[in-house]
């Protein structure tokens, strides 16, 4: 059983090898992506608003179409991709979110979890898939659990049975990690061991920490315990799983985050050069060199590695790039640049009934916050005439909406951020 990534997919696919790039696939819509032996996974919508997923190869600039499981049309695909296997969570308009598979090269296809409870933050790594699982709402609407599928036994596992919020599970080797929400202001790193069966908080703070990615006996993540008077500093920690130990990657001011680790180097967002773009950055465990994967006056963001292939986002054009067989010098870091203009979004309880908390900054006076449904149309729009930048936190109360997901969008002079949210009756 071979390993499974995911990140985001933009609106144009590129290759490259060196820095040469060329455009090869168009597709409509940002969405998740693996990236595993050259190769990405993600779905697409085709002219019936309906989504399709696809295999991209990125050394042949061929794209197949992936048969989905059974018949029903889904609106929204989230999956996971091992080399020859593809995992995925069928969001349709039945409301129940079954996990099906398709293998590759034996074409079999089958559905693997039968629960149509709703499902998010699936992931693959080895023989495991997990994700978040909200089929044990009990009084809180708030709970969700972390479960497991062993691809080789068909077992599936729940990982967690508490009354927590849990989120962006990831699993690599035999440890699972994933972030617990112990109230609404933060969420911290707990890793599992599935043969121990021993849970642990890596780093218990107070301040909150998310987005863990686990290779080997590492474990990596953007944690917020700096931020200070700087709302906007956050940082790239490691915990050492065997000698047990922490350590602060990188501690520039400004955000770095979207960390991602592949045998001893780690890459990640790095906003430290100024307000107009972000480059991704690399730390090599070993020799504790410092690394500019990307050095463009353009957004880039969410990379990932396998080996000396680096894929990332460049988001001012909306293309992926794609560097094969490539060794990065190591190079000085300028500590001493501007930090550019960030933007929170968070929202809780998640799925929520009746009133949702929004929560959100920003270093620019917010312009637009409003709510909108699966289908794109505006629904509601929050007067923030009055607000001045910096954090802050609204409620929404939907009085005759029907149960289902909604999509919460902010709006600066700059940026954008957007977040889902599932509204149970």
């Amino acid at each position: 059983m071979k390993k499974c990534i995911s990140g985001l997919l933009a609106l144009w696919l590129t290759a490259s090898v060196g820095f040469a790039s060329e455009s090869l696939f168009s597709v409509t819509t940002v969405n998740p992506y693996q990236f595993k032996n050259g190769k990405i996974v993600s779905f697409d919508y085709n002219q019936n608003s309906q989504a399709e997923l696809f295999l991209y190869d990125l050394s042949s600039a061929s794209k197949t179409l992936v048969p989905l499981y059974g018949t029903t049309k889904p609106y929204f695909l989230i999956s996971a991709f091992n080399g020859d296997e593809i995992v995925y969570v069928n969001y349709n308009y039945t409301n129940k979110f079954y996990i099906d598979y398709y293998n590759l090269e034996t074409k079999e296809s089958k559905r693997i979890v039968f629960d149509g409870a709703y499902k998010e933050f699936i992931w693959c790594a080895d023989d495991k898939i997990v994700w978040i699982d909200y089929r044990n709402l009990g009084p809180t609407s708030t709970n969700s659990e972390v479960y497991s599928y062993n691809l080789e036994t068909g077992v599936e596992s729940r990982i967690t049975n508490d009354t927590y919020y849990q989120a962006n599970a990831v699993a690599g080797g035999k440890y699972i990690a994933w972030v617990e929400y112990h109230n609404n202001k933060y969420g911290n790193i707990v890793l599992f061991n599935s043969e121990t069966r021993q849970t642990t908080f890596v780093d218990p703070v107070n301040f909150h920490q998310d987005k863990p990615i686990l290779y080997g006996d590492f474990l990596v993540w953007e944690d917020y315990r700096n931020t200070g008077a700087d709302e906007n500093n956050v940082d790239i920690f490691l915990y050492d799983i065997v000698n047990k130990e922490v350590r602060e990657i990188s501690t520039e001011s400004g955000y770095q985050g979207n960390p991602f680790i592949d045998q001893s180097i780690i890459v990640w967002d790095d906003y430290k050069n100024d307000n107009t773009d972000s480059d991704i950055t690399s730390f090599d465990l070993k020799s504790n060199d410092y690394a500019s994967v990307t050095a463009k006056s353009v957004f880039e963001s969410i990379s990932q590695k396998q080996g000396n292939d680096y894929v990332w986002i460049e988001i001012a054009n909306n293309v992926i790039n794609y560097m094969h067989d490539v060794r990065i010098p190591a190079t000085v870091q300028d500590v001493t640049s501007t930090v550019p203009a960030s933007i929170y979004l968070a929202a809780y309880p998640n799925p929520f009934n009746p009133a949702l908390n929004i929560q959100f900054s920003s270093d620019e006076r917010p312009l637009d916050l409003s709510i909108y449904n699966i289908t794109g149309a505006k629904i509601h729009q929050f007067n923030l005439s009055h607000l001045l930048p910096g954090q802050q936190t609204l409620q929404w109360q939907p009085n005759n909406l029907p149960s289902g997901n909604y999509y919460i969008k902010l709006i600066t002079a700059s940026q954008q951020e957007v977040r889902k949210v599932m509204l149970i009756k």
